[in-house]
């Protein structure tokens, strides 16, 4: 009797008895290895704990995904983290004008349109005369829907050390393209200080 080359299953030739037993453990090879679902991002399975880790294929993204039990996570492409450099970094961000926060931009080049969940945290310090800190996130130096607002609490001429959390959804069509952390201050034309626990994460939704 010969075996298939991956999954092992049985081929009985013409000197081998007939037994229901070959045929039940192919089937039971077959039950095991179902490999990747095709379907669309609109007609995905309704699958269960029995389907825990397979995974599905979509035509119209051209994404593979892994069901966990709960829901369809994507497996590629994997989360981009990008940390500021070891040394405290100054830079002008006077307004109007928006400034990118030195090393956390991500380029990338998407095969199709992807939405991204961006999270940034990190340390502000505000030279004596600002009155506020804008952060946004931009796509091709377009700003994005949503900022944060950061208000010095000290009196006027002191530094103001301010800590931040925020995320967008940011959808980002096929092609080349960067998203990058701008800020503006506003009140002064010194310079803001981020410090380098500053980072972000760009993760496919």
């Amino acid at each position: 009797m010969q075996l298939t080359t991956r999954l092992g299953l049985k081929k009985p030739d013409g000197s081998d008895d007939f037994r229901r037993v070959d045929i039940n453990d192919n089937w039971d090879a077959l039950e095991a290895s179902p490999g990747v679902f095709i379907c669309t991002s609109e007609t995905r399975p309704a699958w269960g704990d029995d389907e825990v880790d397979r995974l599905i294929f979509e035509t119209d993204t051209l994404r593979i995904r892994s069901w966990s039990g709960a829901k369809f996570m994507p497996v590629s492409p994997p989360v981009k983290h990008f940390t500021r450099a070891s040394t405290t970094t100054s830079f002008a961000a006077s307004s109007p004008s928006a400034t990118n926060i030195p090393g956390l931009e991500y380029a990338m080049d998407l095969v199709v349109a992807t939405e991204f969940l961006v999270t940034f945290t990190g340390h502000f310090l505000i030279p004596g005369g600002g009155t506020n800190v804008n952060v946004r996130v931009f796509l091709d130096g377009i700003p994005q829907a949503g900022r944060i607002t950061i208000e010095p609490k000290v009196g006027a001429g002191l530094t103001a050390a301010l800590p931040v959390a925020q995320q967008w959804k940011v959808s980002v069509p096929s092609g080349a393209h960067t998203l990058s952390i701008r800020a503006s201050c506003s009140g002064t034309s010194e310079s803001v200080v981020v410090d380098s626990t500053s980072s972000v994460t760009y993760e496919v939704l």
